[in-house]
């Protein structure tokens, strides 16, 4: 996966170029994460408060596992833990407006979203 940067020029530099008013450069998105990675993490982890932890699951949350086995096409266990319970609990438990449900392509994301 590659990600377009667009690096701002100084303005007299861009009026002597009108036609091509910024340079863009392209990197792999490993790479950005590479570079950037450490500081992103940091930033989410100062800013963003988890409600789930499944090292602290209470009785709400065992109460939701068991009517998730009771679905028709019960989610796996992964999709539980890591999407389900943590959007259910920001919406249903903490009365949350909105939630943050990040991860890589094919880990479910739309399914849990469904659940």
């Amino acid at each position: 996966m590659e990600t377009t940067t667009t690096l701002a020029e100084p303005k007299a530099e861009l009026e002597a170029d009108a036609p091509e008013q910024a340079e863009q450069k392209t990197i792999k998105l490993a790479d950005f994460l590479d570079e950037w990675g450490d500081i992103l993490k940091s930033q989410v982890i100062r800013n963003m408060n988890p409600v789930y932890s499944p090292k602290n699951e209470d009785d709400w949350d065992q109460a939701a596992r068991k009517k998730l086995k009771q679905l028709i096409r019960p989610p796996f266990e992964s999709q539980t833990r890591r999407g389900i319970l943590p959007v259910a609990r920001s919406f249903y438990k903490e009365d949350q407006k909105a939630a943050f449900l990040v991860g890589e392509m094919g880990t479910g994301k739309v399914r849990r979203i469904g659940a």
